[in-house]
């Protein structure tokens, strides 16, 4: 199965935005991707996703993504694939925000303004924060 192919069947399966659209323009909102990059996709021999933020984009919906267009994924995604499409999204778009906090006000993960950065951009991406002490397994431990 090609990737036009694939991308209209995803299409004809999803069951359409929150107030009940179904179509191409709700569809691509949906994905995040601009409506026209979604009509040329779902041509048939229509263009391929080359660009990484779209690929990202669809898999954020799409995990498997990668293997349909023989890519690696990344290692970070992996750890995340299981998750409600919606959930992965906020968490990866949380982590993005926090990371590009932190590298400019040249602040790592050690320092402790980094943890109420933190806190305060999970809780904007829908994550209410509970302190809890972390004992970690004992396999966790290098020797």
């Amino acid at each position: 199965m090609d990737f036009s192919d694939w991308i209209t069947n995803k299409y004809i399966q999803w069951p359409g935005d929150k107030r009940g659209n179904k179509n191409q323009t709700a569809y691509a909102r949906w994905l995040k991707v601009p409506q026209q990059v979604v009509s040329d996709w779902m041509k048939k021999g229509g263009t391929i996703p080359h660009k990484a933020k779209y690929v990202n984009l669809l898999a954020v919906q799409y995990p498997e993504i990668y293997d349909v267009l023989d890519l690696p994924a990344p290692k970070n995604h992996d750890a995340f694939s299981a998750l409600p499409p919606d959930f992965r999204y906020r968490l990866l778009q949380a982590e993005k925000e926090v990371n590009h906090v932190l590298r400019d006000r040249g602040l790592t993960g050690s320092d402790p303004e980094a943890e109420q950065i933190t806190i305060a951009t999970f809780e904007r991406w829908g994550f209410k924060y509970t302190s809890t002490e972390i004992v970690p397994d004992d396999d966790s431990h290098p020797n």
